[in-house]
């Protein structure tokens, strides 16, 4: 457990600092077409570093769960917000305003708390016909609420909630078959190419993206972000308690006490990106309603899983 959870911290580290960097040279390039964006983009160094470390959190993220369970690591990747507000001010070269630290320490004690009252059951061997029920009713339920946002029409408040819920569904179910990845990875690479978890992971985590996308055009960062790590972070502890059996509650004293933390945990993530919206040089307060491709700066990243 120690192990997952310090792994975890690494991981929501590298994320918080790479998405920073590719934020602010998103932020920077070239609005008027996709492709034109894209290929500022991929001429930047800060974008391309920012990558480098994204795609090293993904490998952290891998890493933790084949240590602990994700009752463990998703909350931990939760509170990545955290190194977010300290690598932004680190990147636009200014202290962090004492709200920024006060709902930091928040997010922070929430977390202790939470990890302080795991108490992670034994392994259990993987159930992939449970597994399979789980990918098919979430993706079935992002689907459905994606639908609803499509037609919700101009109401830009419930479109970017639904996207933003959609979207959170199913970056929780890419960290729940990462878990089933880095079970399968144990029996070797080839077997790894053939199973059905790789293939959906990447179709998943594809539309998660998509998706969280949309969601930030849709309405403002202060509003997708909780509805998104809610989600995540409801679907990713549902999907390891179904399908690997984690013992998320040890007695009824606890299940109060780590509930609570949760709650502490999300408010405090509301409340940083929140701030997020009204610092310098943040994204604007109004959604975007023109092209959808024009690679708006609304484009921050989630504190959810990478």
């Amino acid at each position: 457990m120690v192990t997952a959870v310090m792994v975890a911290l690494a991981s929501a580290a590298f994320f918080a600092v790479g998405s920073s960097l590719q934020h602010r040279s998103a932020g920077s390039a070239s609005a008027s077409s996709k492709r034109r964006m894209v290929r500022t983009l991929v001429r930047s160094p800060g974008w391309l570093v920012g990558a480098a470390l994204c795609a090293t959190a993904f490998g952290l993220h891998a890493t933790a769960l084949s240590f602990g369970d994700l009752s463990v690591v998703q909350p931990i990747l939760l509170s990545g917000i955290v190194f977010t507000v300290c690598a932004r001010s680190v990147i636009d070269w200014r202290l962090p305003s004492r709200g920024e630290i006060g709902w930091a320490a928040v997010t922070w004690v929430g977390l202790v708390v939470f990890i302080g009252a795991l108490r992670p059951s034994a392994p259990h061997p993987l159930d992939e016909g449970r597994a399979l029920v789980a990918v098919t009713v979430g993706v079935a339920a992002a689907a459905l609420l994606a639908l609803s946002a499509r037609r919700g029409g101009r109401r830009l408040l419930l479109r970017g909630v639904l996207l933003a819920a959609a979207s959170g569904i199913l970056f929780g179910l890419v960290a729940g078959l990462l878990k089933v990845g880095t079970i399968q990875a144990r029996q070797g690479v080839t077997h790894v190419l053939t199973d059905w978890s790789v293939w959906i992971l990447l179709g998943v985590g594809a539309g998660a993206v998509l998706l969280n996308q949309r969601a930030y055009q849709a309405t403002r960062l202060s509003v997708s972000t909780p509805v998104l790590n809610i989600c995540q972070l409801v679907v990713s502890l549902t999907f390891g308690l179904l399908v690997f059996r984690e013992r998320l509650f040890a007695s009824p004293h606890v299940v109060i006490v780590e509930i609570s933390a949760l709650a502490v945990m999300v408010l405090g993530v509301t409340r940083l990106a929140s701030r997020a919206e009204g610092r310098p040089g943040a994204a604007p307060e109004s959604p975007t309603t023109g092209d959808a491709d024009a690679g708006s700066p609304n484009e921050d990243i989630e504190a959810g899983s990478p």
